[in-house]
């Protein structure tokens, strides 16, 4: 061999030379394959141990996020509670003092707030009463269901 040869080309002079005979070559692309196998294990594992990060990163985020709204909902509910209670307090004590003593005033807001009870729980039951008689009841389907397969049947031959 010439020393041009070696030049332009020397990893194959090099693989040639190498005692072994001609599984040599076979055996160096089976070592390549595999350290790029390796290789490409190693970066898919990677990416996926980045992903599984990311992902407990955002569901800390939502977490975090929905903590915050059912504190910032507590602390204003809390706060609306007391405001209703200091509203009819003060509705209480004015029409007691209207009328000339503070157990008048507490006496008509205690009935309006039983009045108001009473009425939404009477609409509250009859809505559920209308529920229970509306056509989408499960008994009248079943009635419904049997009439149908009843027209769907040919009738008895004689």
């Amino acid at each position: 061999m010439s020393m041009e040869q070696t030049t332009e080309r020397p990893e194959v002079v090099a693989e040639d030379e190498t005692p072994g005979g001609p599984f040599s070559k076979g055996a160096k692309k089976v070592e390549r394959i595999a350290q790029e196998s390796k290789g490409l294990f190693d970066d898919v594992k990677e990416w996926i141990d980045l992903k599984i990060q990311f992902t407990w990163l955002d569901i800390r985020a939502k977490i975090d996020a929905v903590k915050q709204d059912a504190i910032v909902g507590a602390i204003v509910a809390v706060l609306g509670i007391l405001g209703v209670v200091f509203a009819l307090l003060t509705g209480a004590l004015g029409l007691g003092a209207w009328l000339g003593h503070p157990a008048w005033g507490f006496l008509i807001v205690t009935g309006v707030l039983f009045l108001t009870a009473g009425v939404v729980y009477g609409w509250h039951f009859e809505r559920g009463k209308k529920k229970k008689k509306s056509p989408g009841a499960p008994s009248e389907h079943k009635e419904l269901e049997a009439q149908d397969d009843q027209k769907k049947l040919p009738p008895a031959a004689s």
